[in-house]
């Protein structure tokens, strides 16, 4: 299997923060504390991946 370029992972990322400003927007527009709690979690699993992803961006540049 190919590995990811650095832009490849670069775009994974943008789009990650894309999705994690949308739930942070979400949560603005409900009342529910359920859905609250749900939306939060979604945000929190989408934040650790996104600093997973980073943390591989930053080993790659570091080995060239």
């Amino acid at each position: 299997m190919e590995n990811f370029s650095r832009i490849e992972m670069m775009l994974m990322s943008d789009g990650l923060l894309k999705l994690i400003g949308d739930a942070n927007e979400a949560v603005k527009l409900v009342d529910d504390p359920i859905t609250h709690k749900a939306i939060e979690a979604y945000r929190n699993r989408l934040v650790a991946l996104n600093s997973k992803l980073c943390s591989a961006i930053s080993e790659m540049e570091n080995s060239k």
